[in-house]
């Protein structure tokens, strides 16, 4: 299951985060051939964790604050967090959610373990 995301991410490898809200989200996600978006909380604690390990290893990603749109989140099945969606060509191809896919993630690359 995480294979397909992990190649994914690194194929975006050497960029940054950019913030996203219901208005911009469409066309973020059809803007490149494969996106990232993280939907996040400011209460979860796996949410920054992954987020600090995105932002030093430079991966670019799309980021929505989940607490400040929450039907958006309802409406893309976002029911726990972190939760990373990947689409490839406007279309969404992978889905991992909750701290176990984030943990994964992160044991993959073996940049730093987080317990």
């Amino acid at each position: 299951m995480y294979k397909l995301f992990l190649i994914l991410l690194s194929a975006v490898f050497s960029y940054a985060s950019v913030e996203l809200n219901p208005d911009n989200y469409k066309e973020a996600v059809q803007s490149e051939k494969i996106v990232i978006v993280e939907f996040y909380t400011g209460y979860c604690s796996w949410c920054t964790k992954l987020q600090t390990w995105v932002d030093k290893n430079n991966f670019k990603t799309y980021k929505l604050n989940a607490e400040n749109y929450r039907e958006f989140s309802k409406e893309n099945k976002v029911n726990s967090y972190p939760t990373v969606i990947v689409y490839k060509n406007g279309v969404p191809v992978n889905k991992v959610s909750g701290i176990d896919d984030a943990k994964d993630i992160i044991r993959y690359y073996n940049l730093k373990e987080i317990k």
